[in-house]
């Protein structure tokens, strides 16, 4: 312990310190020094975000959740209640692609009940929904964004439109467009009267797909190309914090569209592009994926195979997760099947436990 101890602090004194804020909360952990290694952990995981290495971001929130309980006045440590050490966690979770843990760290944020400050409970509802739709669980996102809606006024006009706007994704992806407009067209009101700028952003894009599947094909591409462009500027003012990381998704619905629509060399581009931004914000794995697979189906149809193989093989080497992997799996199998590479095709699905 005392070996450890001393590294810790020859560590610590180093000029460029927070190079080693892991290996320093391991030290004084192994050292028994409870208080230290929390504050030392905590650190760690902000240092880790900054530099877009969330799945050790959420070992280290983790590590410092276990740590709560055996100090006597945890948040005067932390600067912050527990409850935004979860907060943390769940996020990192997320965007490491680890969807069921994120999703179980924000149910114990809600399930915390009347301790939950209003802003904390609501922000935490709507950031399960996002877990839930990445981990595949459709249906329940609709469900508890009903819920949600069906409180009224009883919920804040922001958090309203937002779930309001999930609602709508909800059943635009079940494929009742007719049902979705009205809730999209409440949800972007509601934003707008309220200045929920990324509220807005959500319902206009959503409001492009009903346009787009309702044959206005031109409306409908316009509607979400100015959603992504209007995500960029979000981002830029500074809540780029905040998941899903809305630059990448937005181009994850703007490649799909044209991918519809049989725009393969735009939807190439846009898919290569926000890629690149899923890239710089540290989310490769999650939208990322998703956008490789979208260039790589766009490829695909454009003759392009040796490239479109080459963006599957990409996609999965940078550890894709959810439905991004399945979608890369999915095209994979496919350039097999044209290959006429059949008993290969069967073991890429058996094996990623398609079949």
């Amino acid at each position: 312990e005392r070996i450890h101890a001393a590294y810790a602090r020859a560590l610590s004194e180093r000029a460029q310190a927070h190079e080693y804020d892991s290996e320093i909360a391991d030290h004084w952990d192994e050292a028994g020094e409870t208080e230290r290694a929390f504050a030392a952990h905590l650190t760690a995981g902000r240092t880790a975000v900054t530099g877009l290495a969330f799945e050790r971001a959420e070992a280290h929130f983790e590590r410092a959740l276990d740590l709560w309980d055996r100090l006597p006045d945890a948040a005067a440590v932390a600067g912050e209640p527990r409850l935004a050490i979860v907060d943390r966690a769940a996020s990192a979770a997320a965007r490491a692609g680890h969807f069921e843990q994120a999703v179980a760290l924000t149910h114990a944020i809600i399930d915390d009940g009347d301790e939950v400050p209003p802003e904390t409970f609501e922000r935490a509802r709507s950031s399960l929904r996002w877990y839930l739709w990445e981990a595949g669980d459709i249906a329940t996102v609709r469900e508890a964004a009903e819920s949600v809606v069906a409180e009224g006024e009883a919920v804040p006009p922001r958090w309203r439109a937002n779930a309001l706007g999930h609602l709508a994704a909800a059943l635009l992806f079940e494929r009742r467009a007719d049902e979705a407009e009205p809730r999209a067209l409440e949800a972007r009101d509601l934003a707008l009267e309220t200045g929920a700028i990324e509220e807005q952003v959500l319902a206009e894009g959503l409001l492009g797909w009903c346009r787009l599947l309702g044959g206005d094909v031109d409306a409908g591409l316009e509607a979400i190309r100015r959603a992504a462009d209007a995500a960029d500027r979000v981002e830029e003012g500074g809540l780029q914090g905040r998941y899903p990381v809305g630059a990448a998704l937005a181009r994850v619905h703007l490649a799909m569209a044209l991918e519809m629509v049989e725009r393969f060399d735009e939807a190439y581009q846009v898919a290569r592009e926000g890629a690149a931004v899923a890239a710089a914000h540290g989310v490769a794995r999650t939208f990322g994926s998703s956008l490789q697979a979208s260039a790589a189906r766009a490829l695909f149809q454009l003759g392009r195979l040796d490239d479109a193989v080459a963006t599957v093989d990409t996609g999965l080497a940078d550890g894709a997760v959810g439905s991004g992997r399945v979608a890369l799996v999915a095209q994979r199998a496919t350039l097999l099947v044209v290959a006429d590479q059949l008993d290969e095709a069967e073991l890429v699905l058996v094996d990623a436990c398609i079949l």
